[in-house]
């Protein structure tokens, strides 16, 4: 039985056994963490302590942690180390939602927002191609810090040209979703939004902001809306900490393309 000193329960590894090091460690960790004897938030062992305690190198250890990050087991923070994970949160990529504004109303009392920059700003080239204005075109650009349970989730850099949403500079962004403070206050209401995916690592100048390495996985979506009226209103890009959110793409049967299944 497992004690309140040792969650592992005294678990030894099988130097006998065909099944990886690192894999049984992760199963061990795992299994504990199913039987909540790791809670969430809890801060696990270093690397240090797991290699003393199951007489393996520190890659064997690492490579363990970095399968229980990707099934969504634990995440780490950058300087603390590694901790069991909450619930992730899904975003749920479905045609009747919109984009990551709303996708997380289910999640809202357990999110904080806070704006890092506000500034007006010449639209870089890819964003005036995506929002058909003229390059340089005057944009408002804002970046924005979300958190989940008080830990880093992602950083969102939005551009909106500055003739569709006047006063926006001014408005109160703390804590709210973007879309509804623009429809609120200039009666724009979104229509359409399209996104693109992309996994990658963490970029150097947004690892401080996120809690995290250069070389931790991230998810990249890089998102343009439309209003009702089809002038093209945001051009987002928000980097994810990738241990931290799920993404669910759900089609109506038929609509998803041939060969699909």
């Amino acid at each position: 039985m497992a004690t309140t000193q040792d969650p592992l329960g005294g678990a030894v590894i099988n130097r006998g056994s065909a099944e990886p090091y690192y894999r049984q460690i992760s199963d061990f960790l795992r299994a504990a963490m199913d039987a909540g004897r790791y809670t969430p938030g809890t801060l696990l062992p270093s690397e240090k302590d797991f290699c003393e305690q199951f007489g393996v190198s520190r890659p064997v250890v690492r490579q363990a942690l970095e399968d229980l990050s990707r099934d969504g087991y634990v995440y780490r923070v950058k300087g603390k180390g590694t901790f069991v994970a909450e619930e992730k949160l899904n975003s749920h990529l479905i045609q009747v939602v919109v984009g990551p504004e709303r996708d997380t109303i289910r999640f809202r009392d357990r999110l904080a927002t806070s704006v890092l920059l506000r500034e007006t700003a010449p639209a870089p080239v890819q964003v005036s191609r995506a929002l058909d204005i003229p390059v340089e075109g005057r944009c408002i650009h804002l970046r924005r810090l979300r958190l989940l349970d008080d830990e880093p989730l992602c950083v969102i850099e939005s551009y909106l040209p500055e003739q569709i949403v006047p006063g926006l500079l001014e408005a109160d962004l703390t804590d709210r979703s973007l879309y509804d403070v623009i429809e609120e206050r200039n009666g724009v209401a979104i229509r359409d939004l399209s996104r693109r995916i992309e996994a990658a690592k963490v970029p150097a100048e947004l690892s401080d902001l996120l809690a995290a390495e250069d070389d931790d996985p991230c998810l990249i979506v890089t998102s343009l809306a439309a209003g009702v009226n089809g002038a093209k209103l945001e051009w987002s890009k928000a980097t994810y900490r990738a241990d931290r959110i799920s993404l669910n793409v759900e089609f109506p049967f038929g609509e998803a393309g041939e060969g699909s299944g």
